[in-house]
């Protein structure tokens, strides 16, 4: 199996549409952590796992979830959103939150994904981070059981670590070959339901995958 040196991912990511300096600043993390013989359906792991990524990052431009949202922005992710989400929940208290990162972070992941209460602060400390974006003190908690077989990591201390690009990329490698099943890849519709909970950026990972594949070809 062909190993892919920084070289052939700086080409890669530039084909797939990142930015030639942000290219040449991930490739060595790439080169080290993602290989073929790394994963355990090689290519179709790397191809499926990196349009999720580069979609959560924003083209590797952004490791960390924004929840700085305007009012109107609140009301119109939250009246797209299913009867009953959490999402929808937020559009009578658009006001409140707008514009207040850690008050819209508590109010949106307070609760959830093992998560204590809005306000105590993990909905804010366990926002969004890393190259897939993990969310929740239950997803730091499983990436700090991952780490026992490498170099352990307190994420549920410091989840910040996942924004380190070799720290992240590993991670983000074994979460996916731990959570994202064989079964589903070729499937771009299933992988993002399994990464992002449902549809959500879904036409973007689809645009992404074909440049990836042809990057790689």
């Amino acid at each position: 199996m062909k190993r892919l040196t920084p070289e052939d991912w700086q080409e890669a990511l530039v084909a797939s549409g990142v930015r030639t300096m942000a290219a040449l600043d991930w490739r060595d993390a790439f080169a080290a952590e993602w290989q073929p013989d790394m994963f355990s359906q090689g290519m179709d792991d790397i191809l499926d796992l990196l349009p999720q990524v580069l979609h959560e990052t924003r083209m590797l431009q952004n490791l960390e979830e924004s929840t700085r949202y305007s009012p109107e922005r609140i009301r119109e992710i939250g009246r797209a959103s299913p009867e009953g989400s959490r999402w929808r929940s937020l559009v009578p208290r658009a006001d409140a939150l707008a514009y207040n990162p850690k008050a819209f972070a508590e109010a949106c992941y307070g609760g959830r994904n093992g998560n204590r209460p809005e306000g105590s602060g993990d909905g804010w400390m366990f926002r969004g981070q890393g190259p897939i974006q993990f969310t929740g003190r239950r997803t730091f908690e499983l990436l700090e059981k991952l780490s026992e077989r490498d170099v352990y990591q307190d994420f549920t201390v410091n989840p910040h670590i996942v924004q380190q690009k070799h720290f992240g990329l590993r991670y983000t490698r074994l979460w996916w070959e731990g959570t994202i099943p064989d079964a589903v890849l070729g499937d771009q519709v299933q992988v993002r339901r399994r990464v992002n909970g449902g549809r959500i950026g879904l036409e973007h990972c689809l645009k992404l995958a074909d440049d990836c594949r042809r990057a790689f070809a």
